[in-house]
């Protein structure tokens, strides 16, 4: 395959329930063209867009298959774990593999925008390893090329069958921050094999964004595929985090296909003309926030009055 068609895909085993943003993970999964979709798990979506499928399994099974294909004890008390078996996947998923140039591991707590148009360049470019972090791969998306330097490297690693033996979590496809004194990590085996004249490897692309609960003042807008913060700039994806503890019922693939706006406070349509929350109270680490949909100025504007207020108060409560 050329390697400006080169694509993806994204492995993807997920146990219980699907959180409420899985739909609208799934709706922009279907506006991919370099990235498809392989669902493993045990519970099968009511609709799957047209590049993804679904393989029943279960999580023992899954245990099963990977201590049998890579010939390593498996620890494997709950879903998460396998957060730490992710970089053997190219070897792990060989079989459904048949016939793609990359692979990839990552989370589905994630919004994707146009990630064609900021991913295909890179995969043209035929790097070994693409990771949206300059610091090390990252667990909600690293891209890796369907090859044996590639798919093997983890097993190279003594640290990385301990992970697998240890019941806890050590988040080994990151840089086993879960596990504090680890000698290794899939960060570390990358870097190395980089190091050697292994591996090509794009330690961060442009315009990805991390995400989580967004800062007071940004916003972001979901139209025609497209991720855009309110300064402008396209994005390839956001990444929910925290924010799906906030509360705020995400958009259907309907409302999605429609466009809509997000920031801290919820979503609204993505021209900002009618919004779930017109105007409410808001308490956190930021103080007591007073908004409305019609700007972030006015938002600013009441931070600002109940900053000084909050300063005023205090001075003359101790006497300054």
């Amino acid at each position: 395959m050329a390697e400006d068609k080169a694509k993806a895909l994204l492995i993807l085993p997920y146990f219980g329930a699907f959180g409420p943003w899985f739909p609208l993970f799934l709706h922009a999964v279907g506006r991919q063209h370099t990235l498809d979709l392989l669902l493993i798990g045990d519970t099968e979506p009511a609709a799957l867009p047209a590049n993804a499928r679904f393989v029943p399994t279960t999580l023992e099974a899954l245990r099963s298959r990977a201590e049998t294909t890579l010939g390593l004890p498996l620890a494997l008390p709950e879903a998460r774990k396998l957060c730490d078996l992710r970089p053997a996947y190219g070897r792990l998923f060989a079989e459904e593999l048949r016939g793609y140039d990359y692979w990839a591991y990552g989370d589905e707590d994630v919004l994707y925008g146009d990630l064609d148009r900021h991913l295909r360049p890179l995969l043209a470019e035929g790097m070994d390893v693409v990771t949206p972090s300059e610091t090390m791969t990252t667990g909600h998306l690293t891209v890796l090329r369907n090859r044996e330097a590639v798919n093997g490297l983890a097993l190279e690693d003594p640290a990385f069958a301990e992970a697998l033996r240890d019941p806890a979590l050590w988040a080994y496809d990151e840089s086993s921050w879960n596990r504090p004194g680890a000698e290794g990590s899939f960060t570390a085996s990358v870097r190395r094999a980089e190091a050697e004249g292994r591996l090509a490897v794009r330690w961060g692309w442009p315009h990805a964004k991390r995400g989580d609960i967004p800062w007071p003042g940004r916003s972001y807008r979901y139209e025609k595929g497209r991720l855009i913060d309110n300064e402008g700039h396209e994005i390839t994806y956001y990444h929910w985090g925290r924010y799906k503890k906030a509360g705020h019922p995400f958009p259907s693939p309907q409302e999605a296909e429609a466009g809509f706006s997000f920031d801290r406070f919820g979503f609204w349509s993505a021209d900002g003309a009618s919004g779930r929350q017109p105007f409410g109270l808001v308490f956190d680490r930021h103080g007591l926030m007073i908004y409305g949909r019609d700007g972030f100025s006015e938002v600013a504007l009441w931070r600002m009055k109940l900053w000084l207020r909050e300063r005023l108060l205090g001075r003359r409560r101790h006497g300054r």
